[in-house]
């Protein structure tokens, strides 16, 4: 069949509607699924700042690094990250949305702490 004789019949049109409906539905719940996952991680980063600072997550609060760091280690901090990330990579898994919970801010506060000694 050459593309001049090629017609669209409503079946076929219909068909196509429907696939490309079925697939944007298959989008929507994945990303859904993917939404669920970070409010959870959310949910749970909030939990254990409260439990540990007494204090509720602000954005704002220009004093909240300092405070993390009298309540714990950053290195100790940045090794538990990096062996939950490496767990996750050895078990197979390569979305961040199946790792959780696993972080690769550490990479990011290496990569500054480098360009800051520069």
């Amino acid at each position: 069949m050459t593309l001049s004789t090629w017609q669209l019949t409503p079946a076929l049109a219909l068909r196509g509607q429907i696939l490309a409906l079925k697939y944007g539905l298959m989008l929507i719940l994945e990303v859904c699924r993917i939404i669920k996952i970070l409010l959870l991680v959310v949910e749970s980063l909030d939990m254990n700042l409260k439990k540990r600072l007494d204090q509720e997550y602000d954005k704002t609060d220009e004093r909240l690094y300092i405070k993390l760091l009298s309540k714990g280690s950053e290195e100790e901090a940045i090794q538990i990250a990096e062996n939950k990330l490496n767990k996750h990579i050895s078990d197979g898994k390569i979305n961040p949305s199946e790792m959780v919970p696993a972080t690769t801010v550490h990479w990011l506060i290496d990569e500054i702490k480098r360009k800051s000694r520069n």
